[in-house]
């Protein structure tokens, strides 16, 4: 039995979110491309391991992956930016931060840790 086709709507979204072509998912996260893209159109079920597989990669829970309601996520974002008082560029910055690919999110998490960690000059003084 196939999917609901809207169910997997989240699945093209993010991938067109985070401007990936179906061919770099399935080569990082090791999904045929053919097997993807049924999951996509909606032709296929996904497995849990698949499910939780496409939500560690996007960065994002099961439920979106399913298409579950995700106003939950989006009352705790906006909860976390009112409680720390985020400022709108704050809230961009985060926002686009978690929409970057993983191995970009790497990459800008380096380049934090370094400016978090970077020695003191005689100019920071």
């Amino acid at each position: 039995m196939a999917y609901n086709k809207n169910k997997n709507t989240n699945l093209r979204k993010i991938r067109k979110e985070r401007k990936l072509t179906i061919k770099e998912v399935c080569e990082k996260t090791g999904i045929p491309v053919r097997t993807y893209q049924n999951y996509e159109y909606g032709d296929r079920e996904m497995t849990a391991t698949v499910i939780q597989k496409l939500a560690d990669f996007y960065g994002v829970s099961t439920d979106y992956i399913l298409g579950c309601d995700t106003a939950d996520n989006e009352d705790t974002f906006e909860n976390i930016a009112k409680e720390y008082n985020l400022t709108p560029l704050e809230r961009k910055i985060l926002t686009t931060y978690l929409e970057l690919p993983d191995d970009m999110r790497k990459e800008a998490m380096k380049l934090a840790e370094y400016l978090v960690n970077k020695p003191n000059t005689e100019e920071d003084n």
